[in-house]
């Protein structure tokens, strides 16, 4: 029977341990695998993640660490970690990952467009590539460095992920249009940015001085961040488009301990409008409500680590355990459901396709 992983939101900054017991968590993951909770047949590309580490050389962040999906659990406190607080309509009143959301006035207007665009809105059809540009920060000695080829690799899992293809033999995944494509990548050493990225001020000075593009580009920053990462939503910044970024761990780039690249693919769902499957805290119950505006994906409570079978709202029907938008660890996750593509291409239409 697989173990129940709660750890809420994905966390990374949950527990200080030491370089050993991390070496036991990594161990006892592998056992869990070989017991079965792994079985979903999520593809590997040959990636040789066993020989790898978080960062180049095997070092481990000196800091409190790590493996929130494995299991590892502390207090959190107020960390404000991917959490999105909810109207009693299910509307989000903070819908992006770790950051302040607009008022429930505004974030309403906003889905009354979305819906719209949906129902009577152009349905492309063609593939739309989205440029990348890539902003690694480091701390002193190059801490939190990541090497282009993990950067590379992260970029395959988006492509494969966003067209339907880690999904094992006996399931599927909805296809959408967008793919990925590598612009630039920077690299910058300031060790304020790269501890304190969580801090507002921090990371809108940061942003201010890297990011590039229109609405249209994706800037994704690795940092040493509280939770595995953050994504903000296109109609949640159009006043303020320094604020548009994707905040990610660098352990959470495929070859990191326990790690696939799927949060990044989740980071992104926001990015392109989507919600977390599951009914956010703050709200008024759980069941019955669709508090991702998607009909296609159950009510929900969140699910960790990788059950078998789940089932919190049984009128519901069973929870979207291997959604990229649910809370589950990399192994567990591999499916986007139509309506979510069927979302996702009516935001870009609205909010970030260029002019």
């Amino acid at each position: 029977m697989c173990p129940q992983l709660d750890t809420p939101c994905r966390s990374i900054r949950t527990l200080e341990l030491p370089h050993r017991r991390l070496l036991f968590i990594h161990a006892l993951a592998i056992v869990v695998s070989l017991l079965g909770c792994n079985d979903v047949g999520v593809l590997d590309d040959g990636w040789n993640r066993g020989r790898d580490t978080l960062f180049d050389g095997g070092q481990l962040p000196h800091r409190p660490g790590a493996l929130g999906d494995l299991g590892v659990q502390g207090d959190l406190g107020d960390h404000p970690h991917d959490s999105q607080g909810s109207d009693d309509d299910g509307t989000p009143t903070n819908p992006s990952c770790g950051r302040p959301g607009h008022n429930r006035d505004y974030l309403k207007r906003a889905e009354r467009d979305i819906q719209h665009e949906r129902q009577f809105g152009r349905q492309f059809t063609e593939e739309v590539t989205i440029p990348v540009l890539f902003h690694v920060i480091q701390g002193h000695n190059r801490e939190g460095d990541v090497p282009l080829s993990r950067i590379q690799k992260q970029l395959r899992v988006l492509n494969r992920s966003f067209a339907g293809r880690t999904a094992p033999p006996n399931a599927q995944s909805a296809t959408t249009p967008f793919r990925f494509r590598l612009k630039s990548v920077t690299r910058t050493e300031n060790q304020d940015w790269y501890r304190y990225c969580d801090e507002p001020d921090v990371v809108d000075e940061m942003t201010k001085a890297l990011r590039r593009g229109g609405m249209d580009v994706l800037n994704i920053y690795t940092c040493d961040t509280v939770t595995f990462g953050r994504g903000t939503l296109a109609f949640n910044h159009l006043e303020a488009p320094h604020h548009d970024r994707v905040v990610i761990h660098p352990s959470t780039l495929p070859r990191g301990v326990g790690f696939e690249g799927d949060t990044a693919v989740h980071e992104i769902g926001h990015w392109l409008g989507l919600y977390h499957t599951f009914r956010e805290p703050g709200g008024a119950g759980v069941c019955g409500v669709d508090g991702d505006h998607v009909s296609d994906t159950p009510s929900h409570e969140a699910n960790y680590g990788c059950p078998r079978q789940a089932d919190s709202c049984p009128e519901d029907g069973r929870d979207p355990v291997h959604n990229f938008m649910n809370y589950t660890s990399d192994e567990c996750m591999f499916r986007f459901t139509p309506l979510q593509v069927d979302r996702m291409k009516a935001v870009w239409s609205l909010y970030r396709a260029p002019e």
